[in-house]
């Protein structure tokens, strides 16, 4: 008598391309399982970015100068705090028209050197305008752009909260 022993194979339906149905089954559950994963991995790393971003947020206009504009704020102190800085910011802005180099040296008392040296750091920076007019001899005059015109408003609110801090701490 002869015995027949049936593969399990054998029960199992053949598609057009010789793959089983039952493996293809178990790829596409994988491959599911696999976008699925993917996707639950890319949503979290999404959470943790925005997470992080909302942390660093900048809070008041102050923060978001800092994180974006350290640098030029930095510069813009260390550039106030020069000898003579002040004073000439404030003598410029004082005046409605353009003023000459020798009004400004003694409205501020100060070198020709020193003036000179300053008015160039503030016209690098933007904040002074100097004009040559071609005259014998030659007039040249200093005025405030718009940009050193906006930023002596807030000068002056520091020096009024320095003279109250001062009077109030002694």
């Amino acid at each position: 008598m002869d015995t027949i022993i049936e593969s399990p194979e054998d029960d199992i339906p053949l598609q057009d391309d010789s793959t089983n149905v039952e493996g293809s089954g178990s790829s596409e559950i994988l491959g599911q399982s696999s976008t699925i994963f993917g996707a639950v991995v890319l949503f979290a790393m999404v959470l943790i970015l925005v997470g992080t971003a909302a942390v660093r947020s900048p809070k008041t206009r102050l923060d978001s100068v800092m994180m974006e504009h350290e640098v030029e704020a930095d510069e813009l102190l260390i550039l106030l705090s020069r000898s003579k800085m002040v004073p000439i910011l404030h003598a410029l802005y004082s005046e409605e028209n353009p003023i000459r180099f020798t009004e400004l040296k003694n409205r501020v008392d100060t070198s020709s050197t020193t003036l000179t040296r300053r008015l160039g750091e503030l016209e690098d920076h933007g904040l002074v305008k100097r004009t040559v007019y071609e005259t014998v001899p030659a007039t040249v005059v200093y005025q405030l752009t718009d940009s050193g015109a906006d930023l002596l408003p807030s000068l002056e609110s520091f020096f009024e909260w320095v003279i109250n801090d001062t009077n109030q701490t002694q």
